[in-house]
This record gives C-alpha cells, structure tokens and sequence, in this order.
C-alpha cells in the first residue's frame, strides 16, 4: 500500500484497500486455519490499517484473534484509544508521548516494545 504521509488523512488512516486487504487475510487466517492461535501487529499507518481491518471483521473473525498490537496508532484517539469491537484486555496501543495523534500523523520515536512482545507471545501460547 502507499504509505504516505498525506494517506494518512485518508478516512481509516489509510488506503481502503489496504484495510480490505489486511480483513481477508485476517478473516481467511481465521477460516482456514482453524487450530492456528492468530496475532496482528502494525507500525504507525500499518497501525492504523492493522485498528480498521480488525473494525470490520465479523464476530466471529475477531473471536479468532488471540492478541493485536499497535504501534505510533495513528487511529489511537480517532479510536478511542481502542479498537471498536475488540477486547481491551488483548489489545496493547503503544504510542509516546510528543506522537502528534490528533491529526493522523505521529512523530517517530523509539517505542519500548518488551509488554507488546510479551502480549503477543501469551495470545499465541508461546
């Protein structure tokens, strides 16, 4: 997808296509992949992708994902700091302070990583 800064604006914070494309993968991961513990990760506008593909997906779909994180969410405050529709308790939002949220577009920081790490590996069973 493009990720650039101005389809940052774009509604979803991102390409359409993109949020349509990261929903099939999840909901087919969920479908045909039956036995498989699903986790789902994004980095600022991959981020917001990752927020709006989970939105869409049916119940069912969000049932079969053990864990999401979110990195420099660029759809955190847009969101509610959450993503509609999925459990808070496997959900981690990681932004720093300074990330200009409000507007869609966050300034890069280095993000400490080890809690997102450790969210994942525990939905996965790891």
């Amino acid at each position: 997808y493009l990720g650039l800064v101005e389809t940052n604006f774009w509604p979803g914070g991102g390409p359409a296509d993109a949020i349509y494309t990261m929903a099939t993968l999840l909901a087919e991961a969920a479908t045909y992949c039956p036995q498989s513990r699903i986790v789902a990760a994004g980095y600022s506008q991959g981020a917001a992708i990752t927020h709006r593909a989970i939105e869409s997906l049916s119940e069912a779909a969000k049932n079969r994902i053990a864990g999401v994180v979110t990195f420099g969410d660029t759809q955190a405050m847009q969101g509610g700091g959450r993503i509609t529709g999925y459990p808070v308790e496997s959900t981690s939002i990681i932004c720093n302070s300074g990330d200009i949220l409000r507007t869609g577009y966050h300034v890069r920081r280095i993000y400490l990583a080890a809690g997102a790490g450790a969210l994942l590996l525990h939905a996965a069973g790891a």
